[in-house]
């Protein structure tokens, strides 16, 4: 049976034809929705933007560029953190170089190479030497035996102590061990003799003689 192809059925099937290939191509570029998981058993490439309610993973991630956390928080590439706000770490944090432009405030004790250490209330601990280069202001200062200037040991060859003030300076030695005790100034003389000075409890006077204080 022969049939006859009109120019009616012809247009008919080239515009079905034809409206087939757009279906299937809007089909595969349009979005689609899914309610179930994707697994893939290669890499998930993504050319546009990919928006994620919550996301997690069991391994590392990589980005390439740079990461934008909330639009305050960036990483670069070269690994550089920038934040906007404050950085809060409640473990352990490590640093091999940290500088600041403004002020540094801790608000437990601080720890400097397992030596020096200062309190929350601004104490400073040193196992070794301070050394202060430039002027030191002290409110008040109490050493537990020697104070030495110009030496580490009593024993010192050269040394100074300057007192000054805008009006009458007093040195006040004293004792806590009793009425038969009382403060003595020890000097060496030019010869190396020691000498003492202290007020006789007798008389009440000034005696300069050789000896010691102790």
């Amino acid at each position: 049976m022969q049939k006859t192809f009109t120019l009616d059925r012809v247009v008919a099937m080239a515009v079905a034809v034809v409206a087939g290939v757009f279906l299937v191509v809007g089909t595969v570029g349009a979005s689609t929705t899914i309610s179930t998981d994707i697994s893939t058993d290669g890499t998930l490439a993504v050319t546009g933007l990919s928006s994620l309610t919550t996301a997690s993973t069991t391994g590392a991630v990589s980005v390439a560029g740079a990461l934008w956390v909330g639009g305050n928080a960036t990483t670069t590439a070269a690994g550089a953190f920038s934040t906007q706000s404050t950085i809060s770490v409640s473990g352990l944090s490590s640093l091999a170089n940290a500088s600041t432009t403004g002020a540094v405030s801790v608000a437990d004790a601080l720890w400097v190479g397992g030596n020096a250490t200062t309190t929350s209330a601004g104490a400073i601990s040193t196992g070794s030497t301070l050394s202060v280069s430039a002027t030191s202001t002290l409110a008040t200062t109490t050493v537990s035996r020697f104070l030495t200037v110009g030496s580490t040991t009593p024993q010192h060859g050269t040394a100074d102590v300057l007192v000054d003030g805008t009006a009458t300076t007093t040195l006040w030695l004293a004792s806590s061990g009793g009425t038969d005790v009382g403060a003595c100034i020890q000097m060496k003389g030019p010869a190396g003799a020691n000498y003492r000075i202290y007020v006789s409890g007798a008389a009440n006077a000034l005696v300069v003689e050789a000896g010691l204080c102790k």
